[in-house]
């Protein structure tokens, strides 16, 4: 049986100068975003039911990247249930949005984003 997985998810804004970018890859899940009024640039949560696909970030000087594990073998951890990936994003800053979603279930609110 699948133990439930959930990582927390904090990502303060670079402290470079510069254009800022954050890229989410988002594989077989559900996505939340959401606008937010923090000092942090990107909180939230990943909760995977089968504990087998992961969740990273990685900051490459002004570009963070927050990335659903999105190898084809993910898909047959879908049996225990989709994974849930809600981030808050917040509004301190402008910023360039990417979003590479594939088998996911989308729900986008881009509100006040300075983006």
């Amino acid at each position: 049986m699948a133990t439930t997985l959930t990582s927390p998810i904090t990502i303060p804004y670079p402290g470079v100068p510069g254009d800022l970018e954050l890229r989410i890859q988002a594989g077989a899940c559900r996505l939340k975003l959401i606008p937010a009024d923090h000092d942090a640039w990107v909180t939230g949560s990943y909760v995977d039911p089968s504990g087998g696909i992961t969740v990273s970030s990685q900051t490459e000087g002004n570009r963070v990247t927050v990335r659903v594990g999105r190898s084809p073998a993910d898909f047959f951890e879908l049996i225990n249930g989709v994974p849930e990936l809600t981030l808050e994003v917040g509004k301190a800053r402008p910023f360039a949005l990417v979003i590479e979603a594939g088998a996911s279930e989308n729900h986008v609110e881009l509100g006040g984003l300075p983006i």
